[in-house]
């Protein structure tokens, strides 16, 4: 191969391929000046400068400007830099240039090639405008391959059939053919036309499965999938198969469609994920027992893998803006959490996203570092904290007012509240006897129970007292 204007028409070189430079020559004065025997040397990737596999081709007409098509064995680096120099008249021109590396979707041999299309391999998919503005490039056969892949051409396909037909701008500079070998290239002009779905939440998805649900899968009409058929019974079969009284469960009423769920813990629930075997039967039981006795907002998330991680501060999956979050409890559960069953408080939720993800802080810490994948529900109001207005009970009340009549060491030490009314009440309004006696005896209000018993002395002073309370 030789120098050829068609590989500049790429958006940019691109790694292991052809590309044309064009070099503009100044003399010292800097006007345009063609160059008298050019010398075009290059570096790749640092290494030590060297001629070029071509040399630089003069453009007619006196106006300084040449072009030079670097090979794909050339573009093969990280980086490379070109210097034009010539023996004599204008000065050397310099150039720098990083190749681009774009995901390889398919490989394989073309069927045919003509002189401005080329049939991708067989496992391309068969679908019209599919792969437009992708970039074919040529790695081996007619038309590529070489030294180091130097003979490597790449074109941007503009047009896309159901045959596999690629339409590529400009023609080739070697056409290709059936011995051809080539790959296709993703790039920011197809990325959004090209998606290749490997996982559906979790669940991984034939493009047959995909296809079918798209196609026939779904009746808007009936809100059915369609061929989900419910059945009463199982008849008989052979083999790894239902067998006659093996269990089951039917959704909805015979012979019906999926019906609505009449519990109302469940509404206003919007249900965005159940994801393959995120979800299981133990996860079910355990938040089923807990939202049995709550009301939660609609938010169930994930704590994410993270270094940085504690017991009180972690990552986790969710985009709820922070009031969903911030003071309320979170609800851990399922199994393999490592910190199933506990419960914490919300106190921080940092303001930043971290790839759709947030940090947040809990009190108290949990018993452990989350594990990545432990999950939570978040209870939808928020627990009192100091200053809330609160409305106790009847019973509440008596609660704590027996908590603070029986408060150990409440007055004196080993005597309660309830026990120092009892002896007031017994002095102040009991019946009282033994007055001038020496001992003073003073009954509980009705005078079923003696509550106090003193020695006084004949001028009055108490020196002993008994209590009975």
């Amino acid at each position: 191969m030789a120098n050829s204007v068609t590989h500049a028409a790429l958006p940019y070189p691109v790694k292991n391929a052809r590309f044309t430079v064009q070099i503009p020559y100044l003399d010292a004065d800097g006007d345009p000046t063609d160059p008298t025997t050019p010398d075009t040397e290059i570096t790749i990737d640092g290494a030590t400068f060297a001629d070029c596999a071509e040399e630089a081709t003069t453009i007619t007409g006196s106006n300084g400007v040449a072009y030079i098509t670097l090979t794909g064995a050339e573009t093969n680096c990280s980086a490379f830099a070109i210097a034009a120099k010539v023996a004599s008249g204008p000065k050397a021109t310099l150039g720098t240039f990083y190749p681009r590396v774009l995901p390889i979707a398919f490989s394989g041999t073309a069927s045919a090639g003509a002189a401005g299309t080329i049939t991708l391999p067989s496992g391309c998919p068969a679908i019209t405008d599919l792969l437009i503005g992708c970039i074919v490039r040529t790695t081996g056969g007619t038309g590529g391959g070489g030294t180091g892949g130097a003979n490597n051409q790449a074109r941007v396909i503009t047009a896309y059939t159901s045959g596999r037909v690629a339409t590529v701008v400009p023609n080739w500079e070697t056409t290709p053919d059936s011995t051809t070998t080539v790959d296709v290239l993703l790039t920011e002009m197809s990325i959004l036309r090209y998606a290749d779905v490997k996982s559906w939440q979790g669940d991984m998805q034939s493009a047959t499965d995909a296809k079918d649900l798209f196609d026939t899968g779904y009746d808007p009409a009936t809100h059915k999938i369609q061929g989900v058929v419910l059945a009463d019974t199982l008849t008989t079969y052979t083999g790894n198969t239902p067998q006659t009284g093996d269990s089951f469960v039917r959704i909805g009423a015979a012979g019906a469609g999926l019906t609505s769920i009449g519990d109302t813990r469940l509404s206003g629930i919007n249900v965005t994920q159940i994801a393959g075997s995120e979800l299981s039967a133990t996860h079910l039981a355990n938040a089923a027992s807990v939202l049995a006795a709550r009301n939660y907002y609609a938010l169930r998330a994930q704590v994410q893998t993270n270094v940085s991680n504690t017991t009180s501060r972690f990552e986790v999956t969710t985009t709820e803006p922070a009031s969903a979050i911030l003071g309320k409890v979170l609800h851990f559960f399922g199994t393999g959490a490592g910190v199933s069953g506990e419960m914490s408080i919300c106190t921080l939720v940092e303001s930043s996203l971290i790839s759709g993800n947030r940090i947040i802080t809990v009190s108290p810490a949990l018993s452990e570092v989350p594990a990545t994948g432990a999950e939570f529900v978040v209870e939808s109001v928020a627990p009192a904290i100091a200053g809330d207005a609160m409305t106790l009970t009847s019973g509440e009340r008596d609660s704590v007012a027996a908590a603070l009549l029986d408060l150990a060491n409440g007055i004196e030490t080993s005597v309660t509240v309830r026990q120092a009314l009892k002896a007031m009440a017994a002095v102040l309004a009991g019946t009282a006897s033994g007055g001038g006696t020496g001992t003073e005896v003073f009954k509980s209000i009705g005078g079923s129970t003696t509550r106090v018993t003193s020695t006084v002395e004949s001028d009055g002073d108490r020196t002993a007292v008994t209590l009975n309370v």
